[in-house]
């Protein structure tokens, strides 16, 4: 039999045998319906978060984009215009081809303005490189 908690959480209970194997049966299934029905309402719930997490805003790909030599420790920003991005959302980035010790990261600074910020984790500089930039912007409201 499910409970609620006060947490509004369901908590599973499976039936205690009664040595009645037609009231074990019955309860049996009692709780078996129970538990579909509350994993049945948390995979909507689930589904509707994961849904509107996943609802892409925009995305750009820029093609033999030129990243600048980036001395050891040091790191390159770069604003890219994404339409649809807004603040608060998620933004990611990733570089190809890959360059150890490059770490990419984006963040969405203003309205359909994404800046990009390569650094360089490296003891030593990076050399300028020609590469695929790709962004993407997620709902994060």
């Amino acid at each position: 039999m499910v409970t609620t908690t006060a947490t509004g959480n369901p908590v599973l209970q499976p039936p205690r045998r009664s040595g009645n194997a037609d009231q074990d049966l019955s309860a049996l299934w009692e709780w078996i319906t129970d538990f579909y029905q509350a994993l049945a309402v948390e995979q909507n719930t689930l589904g509707a978060v994961a849904e509107l997490m996943n609802e892409v805003r925009g995305s750009v790909v820029l093609e033999n984009q030129a990243v600048p030599q980036i001395p050891a420790g040091a790191s390159a920003a770069q604003t890219v215009t994404v339409v649809g991005a807004v603040p608060g959302d998620f933004a990611i980035a990733s570089f190809a081809p890959h360059q150890p010790g490059l770490l990419v990261s984006a963040g969405v600074v203003a309205t359909d303005r994404v800046q990009v910020v390569m650094l360089n984790t490296t003891g030593a500089p990076i050399p300028a490189t020609l590469g695929v930039l790709r962004l993407q912007v997620r709902a994060g409201e």
